[in-house]
């Protein structure tokens, strides 16, 4: 693995478990520090992208060149997510923050329809991944809602919809993973299940009762899932 990635990748490390730990602070610092974590995974995916092309570039298949490229356009869709929902913690925006969670929401899912598009340029679809996509589904929208006591007020459809793409994320990777094992499709699906797990803990923050430890649990397993996706670029076959 080439220097700079190694360089990139341990600060992407550092900020994140940085940032958890002191992601409780209400303050524009956590704003900051959020935004400065997710260019750090996006600024990883970018050199990895950078040296994927460079080392491989008469081997590269274009689907593999979309689907690379596609990946990091999903990670600076996310860039954009995250800092719009770091912003109710700023104090004027506190008293209304459901505007914010949608633009956010809207943007993640903007992300998500982008990297599933990049899946199947990557490791193609295979019928199989319905056997993931509605049960992983249900069980993020209405478990969760009922193991949590979480209320989505108008935001149910919204809700499944997103969870439908999560989900749809996972079953692609895993598939993949099973039927045709590769370094990258086993970093990918790493990636996924930790974002699946990291929003659906999200849901509690935003839809339930708000306690520290979910803040810490959501943003110990969503930059993970984030810095993973970005450096499975690099390993792309």
């Amino acid at each position: 693995m080439q220097p700079t990635v190694i360089t990139i990748l341990f600060l992407c490390i550092l900020t994140a478990i940085l940032f958890t730990v002191f992601s409780f602070k209400k303050n524009l610092i956590y704003l900051y520090t959020k935004t400065f974590s997710s260019v750090l995974f996006t600024a990883l995916g970018l050199v990895c992208l950078y040296y994927f092309i460079k080392n491989g570039w008469n081997k590269i298949s274009d689907n593999q060149l979309i689907g690379s490229f596609l990946l990091l356009f999903g990670l600076v869709l996310c860039l954009v997510g995250d800092i719009i929902l770091g912003m109710p913690r700023l104090s004027e925006l506190r008293r209304d923050t459901l505007p914010v969670i949608v633009g956010g929401a809207a943007w993640f899912t903007l992300g998500h329809i982008t990297y599933c598009i990049a899946l199947i340029f990557l490791l193609g679809i295979s019928p199989w991944v319905l056997c993931f996509i509605i049960p992983m589904a249900l069980f993020y929208t209405y478990g969760n809602k009922l193991f949590g006591k979480l209320d989505y007020k108008k935001l149910t459809a919204g809700v499944l919809i997103y969870s439908l793409l999560e989900s749809l994320s996972f079953a692609l990777c895993a598939t993949a993973l099973i039927f045709n094992f590769s370094i990258s499709a086993l970093l990918l699906t790493i990636g996924f299940t930790l974002f699946y797990f990291s929003d659906m803990v999200l849901m509690h923050n935003y839809f339930g009762e708000k306690k520290r430890y979910i803040s810490v649990l959501c943003h110990a397993t969503y930059y993970p899932a984030q810095i993973i996706i970005a450096l499975s670029i690099l390993f792309i076959v």
